[in-house]
């Protein structure tokens, strides 16, 4: 079986991706929802690194962060991109080989998640309060995402099926 959507995450546009998710599709779902939770966490987790360095320029932690939270974007979107391919792969098969893949995508996501927020609490001291909704938007985020995968392992676990 074919990916319904060969584009990858990152290239498509907002509205296309939006229309992908709530598509009839088997894919991208859910999972590619988690990713984009954490990408645009890390995206408001990066602006919030790059605005106190603004105010801070010689901070070699927050100079740290912000290359950290960059590579993570990345990641996350890849990661979304492999769910999705991982739960078509489920869908057609249905095996326990599958589903496992299937959680292993998942739960790469959930690692990237609390990644994410173990940095943010690495440096929240050095954040600059201009920016503090930005920390709070990428908190949020972050463990929206969190919680996504989760109920998408525990569904795998429990049905054998998403």
């Amino acid at each position: 079986m074919a990916q319904s959507h060969p584009a990858t995450i990152a290239s498509l546009r907002v509205d296309e991706l939006i229309a992908a998710i709530g598509s009839d599709e088997v894919s991208p779902g859910s999972g590619a929802a988690s990713a984009v939770c954490l990408a645009l966490a890390v995206a408001c987790a990066t602006k919030a690194a790059a605005i106190s360095l603004k105010h801070s320029p010689d901070d070699e932690a927050l100079r740290i962060a912000e290359g950290q939270f960059k590579a993570l974007c990345d990641q996350a979107l890849q990661a979304g991109d492999r769910d999705s391919a991982a739960f078509e792969r489920f869908v057609q098969e249905k095996t326990p080989n599958a589903a496992e893949h299937l959680i292993r995508t998942d739960e790469q996501l959930g690692a990237l998640a609390r990644q994410l927020l173990v940095g943010l609490d690495t440096v929240k001291s050095r954040i600059h309060c201009v920016v503090a909704g930005d920390v709070m938007a990428a908190r949020t985020l972050a463990q929206a995402a969190l919680v996504i995968e989760q109920s998408n392992v525990a569904e795998t676990r429990s049905s054998g099926e998403r």
